[in-house]
Protein backbone atom coordinates (compact mmCIF):
# COMPACT_ATOMS: atom_id res chain seq x y z
CA UNK A 1 0.00 0.00 0.00
CA UNK A 2 2.67 2.24 1.10
CA UNK A 3 4.59 1.79 -2.65
CA UNK A 4 1.12 1.85 -4.20
CA UNK A 5 0.44 5.27 -3.15
CA UNK A 6 4.20 6.76 -3.56
CA UNK A 7 4.19 5.57 -6.90
CA UNK A 8 0.75 7.56 -7.49
CA UNK A 9 2.26 11.05 -5.64
CA UNK A 10 5.37 10.62 -7.47
CA UNK A 11 3.43 10.40 -10.88
CA UNK A 12 1.76 13.56 -10.02
CA UNK A 13 4.77 15.33 -9.14
CA UNK A 14 4.37 15.69 -5.50
CA UNK A 15 8.08 15.33 -3.96
CA UNK A 16 8.05 11.76 -1.77
CA UNK A 17 10.65 10.94 0.75
CA UNK A 18 10.70 7.08 1.41
CA UNK A 19 12.50 4.81 3.77
CA UNK A 20 11.94 1.05 4.26
CA UNK A 21 14.16 -1.04 7.03
CA UNK A 22 14.46 -3.51 3.70
CA UNK A 23 16.42 -1.36 1.41
CA UNK A 24 15.24 -3.66 -1.49
CA UNK A 25 12.23 -2.58 -1.27
CA UNK A 26 12.83 0.26 -3.10
CA UNK A 27 15.40 -0.17 -5.10
CA UNK A 28 13.22 -0.04 -8.56
CA UNK A 29 11.13 2.67 -6.96
CA UNK A 30 11.05 5.71 -9.63
CA UNK A 31 10.66 9.15 -8.77
CA UNK A 32 10.90 9.32 -5.29
CA UNK A 33 14.17 10.23 -3.36
CA UNK A 34 14.97 7.52 -0.40
CA UNK A 35 16.49 8.50 2.85
CA UNK A 36 18.80 7.32 4.74
CA UNK A 37 16.77 6.92 8.44
CA UNK A 38 13.30 7.43 9.17
CA UNK A 39 14.16 10.36 11.15
CA UNK A 40 15.34 11.71 7.88
CA UNK A 41 11.74 11.72 6.43
CA UNK A 42 10.71 13.09 9.34
CA UNK A 43 12.42 15.94 8.92
CA UNK A 44 11.64 16.85 5.47
CA UNK A 45 8.15 16.67 4.74
CA UNK A 46 4.61 17.93 5.97
CA UNK A 47 3.15 14.71 6.13
CA UNK A 48 4.41 11.13 6.81
CA UNK A 49 2.62 8.30 5.94
CA UNK A 50 3.34 5.53 7.96
CA UNK A 51 2.84 1.95 6.42
CA UNK A 52 4.65 -0.70 8.40
CA UNK A 53 3.08 -3.47 9.88
CA UNK A 54 0.64 -2.93 13.07
CA UNK A 55 2.78 -5.08 15.47
CA UNK A 56 5.84 -3.32 14.62
CA UNK A 57 4.02 0.59 15.10
CA UNK A 58 4.83 0.60 19.20
CA UNK A 59 8.96 -0.26 18.84
CA UNK A 60 8.95 2.08 15.98
CA UNK A 61 7.56 4.52 18.16
CA UNK A 62 9.43 3.91 20.73
CA UNK A 63 12.76 4.83 19.41
CA UNK A 64 14.21 7.68 20.75
CA UNK A 65 15.06 9.64 17.13
CA UNK A 66 12.14 8.68 15.83
CA UNK A 67 9.89 10.48 18.63
CA UNK A 68 12.24 13.50 19.54
CA UNK A 69 12.12 14.08 15.24
CA UNK A 70 8.49 13.75 15.43
CA UNK A 71 8.34 16.07 18.93
CA UNK A 72 10.67 19.03 17.25
CA UNK A 73 9.13 18.99 13.53
CA UNK A 74 5.06 17.93 14.65
CA UNK A 75 3.99 16.86 10.63
CA UNK A 76 0.88 15.35 10.02
CA UNK A 77 1.34 11.97 10.52
CA UNK A 78 -1.22 9.72 8.71
CA UNK A 79 -1.16 5.72 9.53
CA UNK A 80 -3.28 3.06 7.66
CA UNK A 81 -1.80 -0.10 10.02
CA UNK A 82 -4.89 -1.71 10.93
CA UNK A 83 -6.04 -1.86 14.68
CA UNK A 84 -3.66 0.65 15.98
CA UNK A 85 -5.56 3.74 17.24
CA UNK A 86 -4.97 7.56 17.17
CA UNK A 87 -4.49 7.20 21.16
CA UNK A 88 -2.00 5.02 20.87
CA UNK A 89 0.29 7.47 18.63
CA UNK A 90 -0.80 9.95 21.34
CA UNK A 91 0.48 8.34 24.03
CA UNK A 92 3.99 7.77 22.62
CA UNK A 93 4.25 11.32 21.34
CA UNK A 94 3.65 14.66 22.67
CA UNK A 95 1.23 16.88 20.46
CA UNK A 96 1.36 14.39 17.62
CA UNK A 97 -0.96 14.88 15.01
CA UNK A 98 -2.78 11.67 14.13
CA UNK A 99 -4.62 11.00 11.00
CA UNK A 100 -5.80 7.19 10.58
CA UNK A 101 -6.85 5.99 7.64
CA UNK A 102 -8.02 2.49 6.08
CA UNK A 103 -7.69 2.61 2.66
CA UNK A 104 -7.99 -0.77 0.70
CA UNK A 105 -6.41 -2.94 -2.37
CA UNK A 106 -8.30 -0.56 -5.29
CA UNK A 107 -5.87 1.44 -4.10
CA UNK A 108 -3.11 -0.23 -6.29
CA UNK A 109 -5.15 0.77 -9.37
CA UNK A 110 -7.19 4.25 -8.44
CA UNK A 111 -10.12 2.64 -7.45
CA UNK A 112 -9.76 2.59 -3.47
CA UNK A 113 -12.37 3.19 -1.05
CA UNK A 114 -10.72 4.63 2.18
CA UNK A 115 -12.08 5.67 5.77
CA UNK A 116 -10.53 8.51 7.67
CA UNK A 117 -10.84 9.56 11.25
CA UNK A 118 -8.87 12.36 12.77
CA UNK A 119 -6.89 12.08 16.30
CA UNK A 120 -7.42 15.15 19.07
CA UNK A 121 -4.78 17.41 17.73
CA UNK A 122 -5.75 17.30 14.40
CA UNK A 123 -7.34 20.79 12.89
CA UNK A 124 -9.52 20.84 9.80
CA UNK A 125 -6.94 21.57 7.25
CA UNK A 126 -4.88 18.69 8.20
CA UNK A 127 -7.73 16.88 7.79
CA UNK A 128 -8.49 18.25 4.18
CA UNK A 129 -4.67 17.71 3.29
CA UNK A 130 -4.83 14.01 4.13
CA UNK A 131 -8.53 13.55 2.15
CA UNK A 132 -6.46 15.05 -0.73
CA UNK A 133 -3.70 12.08 -0.66
CA UNK A 134 -6.01 9.86 -0.43
CA UNK A 135 -8.58 11.26 -3.54
CA UNK A 136 -5.62 10.32 -5.41
CA UNK A 137 -6.48 6.83 -5.30
CA UNK A 138 -10.14 6.77 -4.97
CA UNK A 139 -12.95 8.18 -2.50
CA UNK A 140 -13.04 9.08 0.81
CA UNK A 141 -14.94 9.08 3.48
CA UNK A 142 -14.36 10.91 6.89
CA UNK A 143 -15.96 8.41 9.60
CA UNK A 144 -15.42 8.60 14.00
CA UNK A 145 -12.66 6.10 15.25
CA UNK A 146 -15.70 3.66 16.67
CA UNK A 147 -16.46 2.81 13.18
CA UNK A 148 -13.16 1.83 11.37
CA UNK A 149 -12.22 -1.53 13.17
CA UNK A 150 -16.07 -2.30 11.34
CA UNK A 151 -14.43 -0.69 7.84
CA UNK A 152 -11.68 -3.36 8.25
CA UNK A 153 -13.88 -6.23 8.32
CA UNK A 154 -15.90 -4.73 4.85
CA UNK A 155 -14.26 -2.47 2.89
CA UNK A 156 -10.15 -3.82 4.34
CA UNK A 157 -11.11 -7.00 3.53
CA UNK A 158 -13.51 -7.09 1.16
CA UNK A 159 -11.30 -7.14 -1.77
CA UNK A 160 -9.84 -10.86 -0.58
CA UNK A 161 -13.80 -12.00 -0.10
CA UNK A 162 -14.27 -11.04 -3.77
CA UNK A 163 -10.76 -12.27 -5.17
CA UNK A 164 -12.01 -15.79 -3.33
CA UNK A 165 -15.14 -15.66 -4.70
CA UNK A 166 -13.75 -15.32 -8.66
CA UNK A 167 -11.76 -17.88 -7.68
CA UNK A 168 -14.28 -20.46 -6.58
CA UNK A 169 -15.84 -18.96 -10.02
CA UNK A 170 -13.18 -19.63 -11.88
CA UNK A 171 -12.39 -23.05 -10.75
CA UNK A 172 -15.68 -23.65 -11.63
CA UNK A 173 -15.35 -23.06 -15.22
CA UNK A 174 -12.55 -25.41 -15.58
CA UNK A 175 -14.34 -27.84 -14.57
CA UNK A 176 -16.91 -27.46 -17.48
CA UNK A 177 -14.04 -27.44 -19.55
CA UNK A 178 -12.98 -23.75 -20.25
CA UNK A 179 -8.93 -23.17 -20.59
CA UNK A 180 -7.55 -21.30 -17.91
CA UNK A 181 -6.94 -18.24 -19.45
CA UNK A 182 -10.30 -17.91 -21.08
CA UNK A 183 -12.04 -18.82 -17.59
CA UNK A 184 -10.23 -16.26 -15.94
CA UNK A 185 -11.07 -13.74 -18.50
CA UNK A 186 -14.63 -14.74 -18.09
CA UNK A 187 -14.62 -14.43 -14.71
CA UNK A 188 -13.02 -11.07 -14.41
CA UNK A 189 -14.98 -9.83 -17.39
CA UNK A 190 -17.73 -10.55 -15.45
CA UNK A 191 -17.29 -9.14 -12.19
CA UNK A 192 -16.05 -5.98 -13.56
CA UNK A 193 -19.08 -5.78 -15.79
CA UNK A 194 -21.27 -6.36 -12.73
CA UNK A 195 -19.35 -3.74 -10.76
CA UNK A 196 -19.62 -1.67 -13.51
CA UNK A 197 -23.69 -1.74 -13.61
CA UNK A 198 -24.11 -1.20 -10.07
CA UNK A 199 -22.02 1.72 -10.24
CA UNK A 200 -23.89 3.48 -13.44
CA UNK A 201 -27.41 1.93 -12.37
CA UNK A 202 -27.59 3.19 -8.35
CA UNK A 203 -30.09 0.30 -7.64
CA UNK A 204 -30.15 -1.33 -4.51
CA UNK A 205 -27.80 -4.88 -4.63
CA UNK A 206 -30.96 -7.13 -4.29
CA UNK A 207 -33.07 -5.11 -7.08
CA UNK A 208 -29.95 -5.77 -9.52
CA UNK A 209 -29.69 -9.62 -8.24
CA UNK A 210 -33.70 -10.15 -9.22
CA UNK A 211 -33.22 -8.42 -12.51
CA UNK A 212 -30.75 -10.91 -13.67
CA UNK A 213 -32.83 -13.84 -11.66
CA UNK A 214 -35.96 -14.63 -13.60
CA UNK A 215 -38.10 -17.25 -11.86
CA UNK A 216 -37.40 -20.96 -13.50
CA UNK A 217 -33.79 -19.39 -15.13
CA UNK A 218 -30.57 -20.65 -14.45
CA UNK A 219 -29.48 -17.60 -12.23
CA UNK A 220 -32.74 -18.29 -9.93
CA UNK A 221 -31.30 -21.95 -10.05
CA UNK A 222 -27.84 -21.21 -8.47
CA UNK A 223 -28.93 -18.65 -5.92
CA UNK A 224 -31.58 -21.32 -4.43
CA UNK A 225 -28.18 -23.37 -4.20
CA UNK A 226 -26.88 -20.25 -2.54
CA UNK A 227 -30.38 -19.76 -0.32
CA UNK A 228 -30.57 -23.78 0.62
CA UNK A 229 -27.09 -23.74 1.70
CA UNK A 230 -27.45 -20.28 4.28
CA UNK A 231 -24.62 -18.29 2.52
CA UNK A 232 -26.00 -14.96 3.58
CA UNK A 233 -25.42 -16.57 7.21
CA UNK A 234 -22.21 -17.41 6.56
CA UNK A 235 -21.29 -14.45 4.82
CA UNK A 236 -22.27 -12.67 7.92
CA UNK A 237 -20.60 -14.84 9.86
CA UNK A 238 -17.41 -14.20 7.82
CA UNK A 239 -17.47 -10.55 8.91
CA UNK A 240 -18.15 -11.20 11.95
CA UNK A 241 -15.14 -13.10 12.45
CA UNK A 242 -12.90 -9.99 10.55
CA UNK A 243 -13.75 -7.71 12.90
CA UNK A 244 -13.59 -9.51 16.02
CA UNK A 245 -10.12 -10.21 14.60
CA UNK A 246 -9.87 -5.96 14.00
CA UNK A 247 -11.03 -5.43 17.53
CA UNK A 248 -8.67 -7.99 18.66
CA UNK A 249 -5.64 -6.24 17.14
CA UNK A 250 -7.33 -2.22 18.59
CA UNK A 251 -7.03 -4.13 22.04
CA UNK A 252 -3.64 -5.37 21.75
CA UNK A 253 -1.46 -3.92 24.16
CA UNK A 254 0.62 -0.89 22.68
Amino acid sequence: MGRALAGVLASQRWKVFIYDIKKAKYKKAKNVYPCRTASEVIEKVPAVIIAIKPQDIPGFLLQSAVRTTFENTRPLVISIAAGVSTSCYEKKIKRIKIVRVMPNLGALCGQAVSFLCAGKNVRRKDVAFARNIFHRVGDVYVISESMLDKVTAISGSGPGYVFYFMDCLFRSALKLGFSRVLARAMVARTFSGACALAEHRKDDFKTLVEQVASKGGTTRAALDVFAQNKFEMLMANAVASAYRRARQLSNIKR
